[in-house]
């Protein structure tokens, strides 16, 4: 699961962008549009509004959005899978 919070606007083509490059990558990949109406580089409103809108995920699904990333790629960047864990 990806989550998506962005200052890029609903009408913004980032955000299918965005998206059309997570699922490239990791085309089992599930997206939740959290908002992408938040204030540009406001933090805390970015901050309140990732809090809100997915504090009822379980936090075991969020645990893989680590650094090392959810998608194994080949040497090309091709045929990404999810990672289990």
């Amino acid at each position: 699961m990806v989550s998506l919070t962005t200052d890029f606007g609903w009408g913004s083509p980032y955000v299918a962008a965005m998206k059309a490059a997570v699922l490239e990558a990791c085309p089992g990949a599930v997206l939740v549009d959290v908002s992408h109406d938040v204030p540009a580089f406001d933090v805390v409103a970015g901050a309140f509004v990732l809090w809100a809108g997915s504090r009822h995920f379980h936090l075991d699904e969020f645990e893989d959005l680590r650094p090392s990333g959810v998608c194994e790629f080949d040497g090309a960047g091709h045929d990404a899978s999810v990672k289990s864990g």
